[in-house]
């Protein structure tokens, strides 16, 4: 889940978008599963969580996280509480290990 919400200041950013690339380049993308979510007025699921099979698309991951048409946009308020529920949701659909 990534805030995106204009509480996030904006030299910021930048910052926040490597930190999480970072982050996920660490992570095992053929044994992990990850989904990437952001968050602000309401959340949207940019890249859903594999439900069979494990692993992730890191370059799909870093598409988001990069200048480009899929880059995620700041702006908003805060809503945690649907970010919460989104996460769960994509937890909850896996349907095999």
């Amino acid at each position: 889940m990534l805030d995106v919400t204009t509480s996030i200041a904006a030299s910021d950013r930048p910052k926040l978008l490597a930190q999480t690339k970072y982050f996920i380049s660490k992570l095992d993308a053929a044994n992990d599963r990850v989904a990437l979510l952001h968050f602000a007025n309401g959340t949207e699921v940019d890249v859903p969580i594999r439900t069979t099979g494990k692993g992730f698309d890191l370059g799909v991951m870093n598409s988001y996280l990069s200048p480009g048409p899929n880059e995620i946009k700041f702006g908003g308020n805060t809503n945690f509480s649907e970010a919460l529920y989104q996460a769960r949701a994509q937890l909850d659909s896996i349907t095999s290990n």
